[in-house]
């Protein structure tokens, strides 16, 4: 007979399982607590850096093109305008005397209004306020002839708003230049042609918009001459000029165009003509067009080259800092 097998059969019943030591628990504990502490601060950083003031400025200068690193930006205070430069990775305030109106070479040469009324900052030396407007401030003759234009009734009760803006127009043939000189004992005033937005392109040459078009004065002769035409009886009254004075800009507030010319004492040759977009205020660059636009979130710097191209988004400013207007070279 075969030996009987036996059969080894597996108990249903086993040990559990040896439990971890108390040392390896704390451990992941503590590894699993560093981890999601490690995302929270990261996620604060972030959220730090993009709504934070004192990021958000710093992310603005960062981000700033070069272009536009000297460039002043101005805002609206209580006292007058506030021009606020960057400096490192913040932006410095520098008051103004009174409301700023136009500018020419930055802050070099100002036009302001105060409770004395309209008046000219140049060389240090300040004009005496008149009640009358004065707009646009350009110097010829050896930086000696200040220009600027205004009405041509002394009694002419024409007001500009305290910020004056690209879209604010007034009526051309009410206006001309005025080419004046002061010393310590005397003032001689010297009256030019009808039109507005003066620009000095050279010691005796002066670049303005007359009601027929782009037109330039010779300050020594009296002689004007129209270099390209440009129907327009009611005009921006903001001087679209670019730091080095090779262009000018005319806003056209029926057709919402600004267009832009290279402009020498003989010729004005058309650039290019930009339809108006959801900005509040315009300035010429040396290559191109740059505008502001509110944001709930801050102030957007947008720019279109002469090329033509499209307004693209280049920069931004803190919204808390309520600029208005952005100065390249002349306003």
């Amino acid at each position: 007979m075969p030996p009987e097998q036996s059969t080894v059969t597996t108990p249903a019943y086993q040990l559990p399982p040896k439990p971890p030591s108390p040392g390896r628990q704390r451990a992941l504990v503590v590894w699993v607590t560093a981890v999601v502490i490690l995302v929270l601060l990261v996620a604060a950083a972030a959220a730090a850096f993009f709504y934070f003031p004192p990021f958000i400025t710093m992310r603005s200068a960062l981000t700033m093109p070069q272009e536009l690193k000297s460039a002043y930006f101005l805002a609206e205070g209580p006292n007058g305008t506030i021009a606020y430069r960057l400096q490192g990775l913040s932006y410095a305030a520098e008051p103004l005397s009174g409301r700023l109106v136009s500018a020419s070479n930055q802050l070099e040469n100002q036009i302001v209004v105060d409770a004395q009324g309209y008046h000219y900052i140049a060389n240090g030396t300040e004009s005496m306020g008149t009640k009358n407007p004065k707009l646009g401030i350009t110097f010829v003759l050896d930086g000696s002839w200040a220009v600027f234009a205004a009405p041509r009734s002394a009694t002419s009760t024409q007001t500009i708003p305290p910020v004056p803006l690209t879209a604010f127009t007034v009526d051309a043939t009410a206006w001309h230049l005025v080419a004046e000189h002061s010393t310590a004992t005397s003032t001689v005033v010297q009256r030019g042609p009808i039109g507005i937005s003066p620009i000095a392109l050279d010691q005796s040459h002066v670049l303005y918009l007359a009601p027929g078009g782009v037109s330039v004065w010779d300050v020594n002769t009296g002689k004007t001459a129209q270099l390209a035409a440009q129907q327009n009886r009611f005009i921006s009254i903001i001087s679209l000029v670019s730091p080095n004075h090779a262009y000018a800009g005319y806003a056209d507030p029926i057709k919402r165009t600004i267009t832009v010319y290279h402009v020498t004492a003989t010729s004005a040759e058309k650039v290019v003509t930009i339809s108006e977009g959801k900005f509040t205020s315009y300035v010429l660059g040396n290559d191109g067009v740059y505008a502001l636009r509110p944001s709930l979130k801050n102030t957007e710097i947008w720019k279109q080259d002469f090329t033509g191209s499209a307004f693209k988004r280049i920069a931004f400013l803190p919204v808390t800092l309520n600029v208005t207007r952005l100065l390249v070279g002349s306003l």
